[in-house]
């Protein structure tokens, strides 16, 4: 043992040195030792000066700084698709995401898994690109790069939605300081996907619905009066009902109470819940023809906890594929290959803020919407130019 002007160095049997020192009553040891003996006095002198200008730190705080700065590194060089199920798991236990929205997130990164045992999986989804990537390394250009070789392919739709996603996951990792900024900050990003849904013509709507099955009528009827998502169609019951009548007793008015809808996902199969936001829940009165087609199916109907809209066993819900088959064959006979069910959506919107002159307050209300641009993309211009113009004329 050799004592120093200040500290104390000990050579150790190994060969090499330990160093030590004494400050507030209490004995410090370096974390290791020094090959030479003048690596260790370097050592102690450096401790000397932090006391001396006040910013030594306790060893065992600095250990705990040390193994904290260490551990947050390591956060940091999560990859970006282990983060991204992260967030996904999150959302998905504190309610804030539904079990089909979730798979349909993790098919952006991993694509679809083998239906069968013997099958080969897929190269992975759109998002695969960046699988492996530590969070931390995604630049601007990186996402740059990957988009505008993504929208080459034209599936507008499916770049937009990854791309918001990949958006909404970098935001999460920014907030909580695994990130220093978005690295999905593309000003032009296209918003808008190509797909552009035209909604039946008033001359187009019956030959569809007459050219579906009788039990199936009903379903498209309601479609087009009340703008139901085919989840929230299937999921109808009797009791979801009301029917008014006039005082001659003829039918005025049947109200519609949509608080559910039927999801499907993939391997876990199709179960009830609630609507995707709060302005879901809502009521939905419709009146004329159509309320009084649809209160003649009620009256068919005994049990006010019946689905109205079945499988073959009658106990299940309608799956969509049973519906397409027929549905394909019903738009084939209106002469519109490219009509979709969700069009009907679009129609009911359309028809209700032109015809009945309604607020964009209020058709948000009835589509269950909660923002104003999922709602303007429900209206569509409509034939009634030269009555505007008329309207507007001096």
């Amino acid at each position: 043992m050799a004592r120093e002007s200040w500290g104390i160095i000990d050579k150790q049997r190994s060969g090499r040195y330990r160093a030590r020192y004494t400050h507030q009553g209490e004995r410090h040891t370096a974390p290791h030792t020094f090959d030479t003996k003048d690596a260790a006095r370097t050592w102690l002198s450096r401790q000397r000066i932090a006391i001396a200008d006040g910013t030594w730190v306790h060893p065992e705080e600095a250990k705990k700084r040390a193994e904290t700065e260490a551990a947050e590194a390591a956060r940091k060089q999560i990859t970006v698709d282990e983060y991204a199920e992260q967030y996904i798991e999150r959302r998905f236990n504190a309610g804030k995401l539904g079990g089909k929205t979730a798979y349909d997130y993790r098919l952006y990164w991993h694509g679809p898994r083998p239906k069968s045992k013997g099958q080969r999986a897929t190269a992975g989804g759109r998002l695969h690109h960046f699988a492996g990537w530590p969070i931390g390394d995604i630049a601007y250009e990186d996402v740059c790069d990957w988009h505008d070789e993504q929208m080459e392919s034209g599936a507008l739709t499916q770049v937009t939605r990854c791309y918001e996603h990949l958006k909404t996951v970098m935001l999460d990792a920014e907030d909580r300081g695994l990130i220093d900024r978005n690295p999905c900050r593309i000003k032009d990003a296209k918003v808008a996907t190509g797909k552009k849904r035209t909604p039946p013509t008033d001359a187009e709507l019956p030959i569809v619905i007459d050219a579906m099955p009788l039990s199936l009528q009903p379903l498209v009827i309601l479609a087009a009066a009340v703008g139901g998502r085919f989840g929230e169609l299937t999921a109808f019951r009797k009791r979801d009902f009301t029917v008014e009548y006039d005082d001659d007793g003829a039918v005025e008015c049947v109200r519609a109470t949509v608080a559910k809808a039927i999801t499907y996902v993939p391997k876990e199969g199709r179960s009830e819940k609630g609507p995707k936001t709060e302005a879901g829940n809502r009521q939905v009165p419709f009146f004329g023809h159509d309320a009084l087609i649809f209160a003649s199916h009620l009256s068919t109907i005994d049990d006010p906890d019946q689905l109205l809209f079945t499988d073959a066993t009658g106990d299940a819900p309608l799956p969509h594929g049973s519906f397409t088959w027929h549905w394909i064959k019903a738009r084939k006979a209106a002469n519109r290959p490219d009509l979709q069910l969700h069009s009907l959506r679009h129609y009911h919107g359309s028809r209700y803020a032109q015809l009945s002159g309604a607020s964009l307050a209020e058709v948000m209300a009835r589509l269950g919407h909660v923002s104003v641009t999922a709602a303007m993309r429900y209206q569509h211009a409509g034939t009634r130019a030269d009555e505007l113009a008329r309207r507007a004329a001096r």
